[in-house]
């Protein structure tokens, strides 16, 4: 019986799992979209602390971490951005 009834409703069980697949892969992609700009969003933030520490290095003859002091850097941050000096 259940096998006959598995049969009868063959082609909407297919059709169910097809669209509960591409929900998933909808689903998936817009999670790794959101992933990657989180993380273009934090680079292109670290990149723009980068260039303000060096500029203030270069016209202020600061040193890296005068330069860090003026904007702010969060102390635990320091160490991240003095290795890309």
């Amino acid at each position: 019986m259940c096998e006959a009834l598995r049969e009868l409703m063959k082609d909407e069980i297919d059709q169910m799992l097809e669209e509960a697949s591409a929900k998933a892969y909808a689903k998936a992609i817009a999670d790794g979209m959101a992933q990657g700009l989180e993380q273009g969003m934090a680079k292109g933030s670290d990149n723009a602390i980068l260039s303000s520490i060096i500029n203030l290095m270069d016209t202020m003859k600061w040193t890296a971490e005068q330069a860090m002091e003026a904007i702010k850097v969060p102390a635990a941050d320091r160490s991240k951005f003095a290795s890309r000096l």
